[in-house]
């Protein structure tokens, strides 16, 4: 009479095929955390190309250009600042150097930048409310102008872009309107 196996697989199997998924899953994760700070780098380097091409944009231009970070949306925007007729307003038909379509890119669903948020965007200015938009004159300086036309210089401004816990801070320096990520 012949031995009837039962279906199924050997403990020995088992073993093999769960040591296995263990080596592809060691293996997958540091790749998977390296994505997430490839693209917090590179969400918190778009932020500061924008701000560079605002401050650019005003010194060949002699207008005044800016750039809005909404913290709410995760948008960042750059405008054109409109001063007259008072108040000033921001006026978004400023196009992207690269692909010539309106300079307003949401971080959080772009494909460089999927699952990034601004986390933080305050610019603080002497003696106005802090802001989420700052501008730079004709000579690259940051500042905000008032409802009625003043100028009010940036004491202080930055925007974080965070991830999954981790995050960068785009800064703007007060005197020079200079960018840095740290």
């Amino acid at each position: 009479m012949k031995a009837v196996r039962g279906r199924g697989y050997t403990l020995i199997e088992l073993l093999i095929a769960i040591a296995l998924m263990s080596m592809v899953a060691a293996l997958a994760i540091p790749v998977i955390a390296a994505q997430n700070a490839q693209k917090l780098d590179l969400a918190a380097s778009e932020v500061a190309a924008a701000l560079n091409f605002a401050r650019s944009e005003a010194l060949r231009t002699g207008q005044y250009y800016g750039v809005r970070i909404g913290s709410a949306d995760s948008h960042v925007r750059v405008f054109l600042l409109n001063r007259s007729p008072l108040p000033p307003t921001e006026v978004y038909n400023v196009l992207h150097p690269v692909d010539k379509k309106i300079y307003d890119i949401a971080l959080s669903s772009a494909a460089f930048s999927s699952g990034v948020s601004v986390s933080q965007s305050a610019f603080l200015y002497s003696p106005q409310p802090a802001s989420e938009a700052v501008a730079f004159d004709p000579e690259g300086r940051p500042l905000l102008l008032t409802n009625a036309g003043a100028r009010a210089l940036l004491v202080s401004g930055s925007a974080t872009v965070s991830r999954q816990g981790d995050s960068r801070t785009i800064s703007v320096e007060r005197e020079t309107g200079r960018v840095r990520i740290s």
